[in-house]
């Protein structure tokens, strides 16, 4: 649980040093960056609620899906 915390916090000044740049050079796509924005903090919030209840086979079984459904796309 504490590396999933530390991990946010360095998430967050790298997310934080993007949006400094793109406002400082103008290239920011508001209509874009806000759904995206408030559906990471929705996603975010609902995936720490259920990290306590997911055991580490779960976990690794739901990350290979991810992996397969993503090449199938790309």
């Amino acid at each position: 649980m504490k590396a999933v915390q530390y991990t946010r916090v360095l998430i967050f000044g790298s997310c934080l040093g993007a949006f400094i740049i793109f406002i400082q050079t103008e290239f920011f796509h508001w209509e874009l960056a806000i759904p995206l924005a408030i559906g990471s903090l929705i996603g975010a919030q609902v995936a720490m609620k259920l990290l306590p209840h997911i055991s580490v086979v779960m976990a690794v079984v739901i990350f290979l899906l991810l992996i397969q459904f993503s090449t199938k796309i790309f």
